[in-house]
Parts: structure tokens; C-alpha cells; sequence
């Protein structure tokens, strides 16, 4: 490991220049460990990080502290940012990175309530075959789609719990006038990109989004702590240079370029769960220090708590250099785009001999990913039928 990059990674976090060099300091991880869930951790985090990078060069233009407060949205909900699932995304919004949460995530974290078993939203087109419902006594809800070639007229959000069920409806009228009075729509109409506004590009999710917020707002449908949180923080999907201090609902756990203080809440109304896992994380060893001054023999037994708290840390693998990652993906996806045509895959590997060493020294995960690709496709090429056992 080169002395820069270790003077990168001892870095303290508010003197952090740009995105890439917030990626390998250690005060980032560290503090991004502490939050993240079981499932998502640091390092997965900051991976799937330097694909969005890959995809969106713009996102490494972003002021890094904007970049680091998406992060820690994403997980402290848990949610995986700019993936296939559509559960989250960073946005780039002018030198700012913005978190903003898909109609996925949302329903998924909905779905994480004990008590809630499915939940089903969709938009109701104008030339769709059946559309009824009713409240009160017949209450009940029936839609049958048809071409979706129309006009979007209502939303709706049905939930299956334990105990019975509840459902929501909306005109597009109330729902525009929602999109309305919302900070997104706002700013982007204050600065001419709602044409680039998901309200334009994916008016059905939107839509479909609006009735599940509107179902759990109106307290038929119970919410999980992360749920709840969760609507604060879509409620804030703007870029922070638009926010006034007090209105981040994750301001206890954000820096704003001078290392905010940890001791703030977590969102009105919000279950204290999702803050006391950074509160243990970040101010682990004052607690033990205070407690054996009245016994100085057993000063030296709390020593092994801080070394039990390190081993998780431990337990993952040092986090990848960003340029070396992205180099390495390049190599992987050329290799692979150069095997869909090749005719002999072992005279390819033997001449991408020197490139495959290279990814195998630098990254053996990717590398074990790349040689697995390689065998579906030396499978396919000596089966008769020429797909051997690759999936179709």
C-alpha cells in the first residue's frame, strides 16, 4: 500500500477533498460500519458506490460531504444505492449528491412491520377493463388492467396484514396537487429540470409511491421504525444546498464540513433504534474508561471490550482503492464483452493471460466472478446444442 493512500485513509474526515478520497478514509468507514445493517455493510456500501461512479462520473464531481450524508441515508435504512432493485439512488444535483428513495425501497421497508404480510400498488389507466371501489360498509376494491395505453386516472395502495386489510385511493388531481407542494418538484421547477424530474420520467411509480405514502400517513397501515423514517427523508429529497439547517431529518447523523455532532434526533416521531447503533460505534471507549477508575485492578478488563468491537470491523475486507476498482471492472467487462464472440474461449484466456494474473492478484473476488463467466461459456462452446448448461 503506497504512503499516499494510507495518508488518505488516516485522513480526518472533514478534510476530505473529493469523493475518491472519501471512499478510503478510515473516519468514513468507520462511521458508515457502525450505521449500516447486518445485510449492507460498509464495504458493500462503498462498492456499490464506485459502480455509481462508473455509471455516473458526475456523481464523483458532488461535494463529498453531500455524497457521505447520502450514504449514511442509505444505510441507516438499510437500502442499496443505484442498483437493479430500484431501492435507492444517488443523484447528482448540480456539486451536489442528493438521496432519493425509490418506489422499491419504500415498499420494502414498509414490509418489514411484523404485522403487515404484502402490499400491492398500482395506477389505474383510463381504458383499463375494470375499475371499482367503494368505502364503508361494501367496502372493497377491484382492478382489472387493460392495454395501460391511456391516461393515468386514480393510484392505489392495498396492504394484507395479519388481522385484515386496508387500501387507499387517489385521483390524479389529488396527486399532482401532493407532486405540488413537495420540496422535489419545487426545486426542480425553480431550476427548469422537470423534465428530468422522476414526476416526468416514471409518472407510474411516482403515482404508485404517492398512494402508499398517503395510505401510511392516514394510519390504516402500521409502520416499521425504518418505514417511518424512511417519509422523512423522502420528504427532503433536495439537494442540501436548498435546505435550511433544521430541516435534515438525518441531522444527528450527517456532517455538514465541520463534523456535525452526534447527538441529535433521528426524524420527528422516529424510533431511537436506528441511533444508538452509531452512538455505540463512534463514542465506544469514554464509557468503558469511566467505569473502572474506582477499581484500577480491573482497569485492564474492559482493554479486550474496544479489541471485541474492532473484530467485526476486522471481519470485513479492507475496502478497495476506488481507481483500482473501476480499472479492474473495465478489464472484467472487456474480457467478457471479448467472450460472447469468441469462437475458443481458452485461446482467449491465454491471450488476456497477463490481464486475468493482473485482476487476480488485485482483486480476487472479481477475478473468481470473471473465471466462472469464462467456464459458462467454455460449457456452452463444447455442448452440442452450443448452451451447454448456461441458463436461458
Amino acid at each position: 500500500m503506497s504512503d499516499g493512500l494510507q495518508q488518505l485513509q488516516k485522513m480526518p474526515l472533514r478534510q476530505v477533498q473529493n469523493v475518491r478520497q472519501l471512499l478510503v478514509n478510515e473516519e468514513a468507514l468507520q462511521r458508515l460500519h457502525d450505521i449500516a445493517t447486518s445485510e449492507l455493510g460498509a464495504n458493500k456500501l462503498v462498492k456499490l458506490t464506485i459502480e455509481a461512479l462508473r455509471r455516473n462520473p458526475k456523481i464523483a464531481d458532488c461535494n463529498p460531504m453531500s455524497v457521505f450524508n447520502a450514504l449514511i441515508q442509505c444505510a441507516t435504512l438499510g437500502l442499496e444505492p443505484n442498483t437493479i432493485m430500484g431501492h435507492a439512488y444517488l443523484i447528482p444535483f448540480k456539486d451536489e449528491c442528493t438521496f432519493v428513495m425509490g418506489y422499491k425501497g419504500m415498499a420494502d421497508l414498509a414490509r418489514r412491520h411484523p404485522s403487515v404480510v404484502s402490499i400491492h400498488a398500482d395506477v389505474v389507466y383510463d381504458d383499463d377493463e375494470l375499475w371499482t371501489y367503494e368505502y364503508g360498509t361494501d367496502r372493497h376494491l377491484r382492478h382489472k388492467p387493460g392495454p395501460r395505453a391511456g391516461k393515468i386516472t386514480h393510484a392505489y395502495c392495498f396492504v394484507t396484514l395479519k388481522d385484515g386489510d386496508a387500501f387507499g385511493v387517489l385521483t390524479t388531481a389529488e396527486i399532482l396537487k401532493i407532486r405540488d407542494q413537495s420540496q422535489g418538484w419545487q426545486s426542480a421547477v425553480k431550476f427548469g429540470k422537470t423534465a428530468k424530474s422522476p414526476w416526468e420520467t416514471h409518472p407510474d411509480k411516482m403515482y404508485r409511491k404517492t398512494a402508499l405514502r398517503a395510505l401510511a400517513n392516514g394510519g390504516e397501515m402500521p409502520m416499521s421504525n425504518e418505514f417511518h423514517l424512511a417519509l422523512s427523508a423522502d420528504d427532503r429529497s433536495v439537494p442540501s444546498t436548498l435546505m435550511q439547517p433544521n430541516d435534515d431529518p438525518f441531522a444527528g447523523l450527517t456532517i455538514d464540513g465541520t463534523l456535525a455532532d452526534d447527538e441529535g434526533d433521528v426524524g420527528a416521531g422516529a424510533d431511537p433504534k436506528p441511533k444508538p447503533d452509531p452512538e455505540a460505534g463512534a463514542k465506544p471507549k469514554p464509557k468503558p474508561a469511566a467505569k473502572p477508575k474506582a477499581t484500577p485492578k480491573a482497569a485492564a478488563k474492559p482493554k479486550p471490550a474496544p479489541k471485541e468491537q474492532a473484530k467485526p470491523q476486522e471481519a470485513e475486507p479492507s475496502p478497495p482503492d476506488p481507481d483500482v476498482f473501476i480499472d479492474n471492472r473495465r478489464i472484467y467487462d472487456e474480457i467478457l464483452s471479448d467472450a460472447m464472440d469468441a469462437s475458443d474461449i481458452d485461446a482467449l484466456i491465454e491471450r488476456e493471460k497477463d490481464r486475468i494474473e493482473a485482476l487476480e492478484q488485485s482483486d480476487p473476488e472479481m477475478h473468481g466472478q470473471l473465471m466462472a463467466e469464462l467456464q459458462e461459456f467454455r460449457a456452452a462452446e463444447e455442448s452440442p446444442d452450443g448452451q451447454g448448461s448456461m441458463e436461458v
